[in-house]
């Protein structure tokens, strides 16, 4: 729907737990900037995809995976229903601990581009998700 918040889907279990120290510093700074964002965080495999299916479905304006590449995949699935792209809106972004990949576009359309960001999280977020 337009106007809801970015999504967050945060593995605070990615990278050891770094994720879980690096998102904090992240969550602390976002209100700043005036982005209006929700966070769900995963507690067990798989369940990103869950809560990345149910963003699509909602039309959410952009789900964004912070973790690993586990959880980047996960979030990816989220976006398929029996290996077809979901019709949404939504884009999708990915944030992790040590580098940022911001990708535009719509899965299963020709306009799907990828941006890489070889910057900080915050970085990212401030170029790409402020943008949104």
């Amino acid at each position: 729907m337009a106007g809801e918040p970015v999504l967050f889907i945060v593995n605070p279990a990615s990278g050891g737990g770094k994720t879980a120290r690096d998102w904090a510093a992240i969550e602390s700074w976002l209100p700043s900037t005036g982005l209006r964002f929700e966070t769900a965080f995963t507690t067990r495999q798989m369940e990103a995809v869950d809560i990345a299916k149910n963003a699509v479905r909602q039309s959410r304006p952009v789900v964004v995976a912070v973790g690993g590449d586990g959880t980047l995949n996960e979030v990816v699935n989220g976006f398929f229903h029996n290996g077809a792209p979901i019709p949404t809106a939504s884009r999708m972004a990915w944030c992790r601990s040590a580098r940022a990949v911001t990708f535009g576009g719509r899965f299963g359309s020709r306009s799907t581009r990828g941006r890489r960001f070889n910057s900080s999280p915050r970085d990212c977020l401030g170029g790409s998700m402020l943008a949104a």
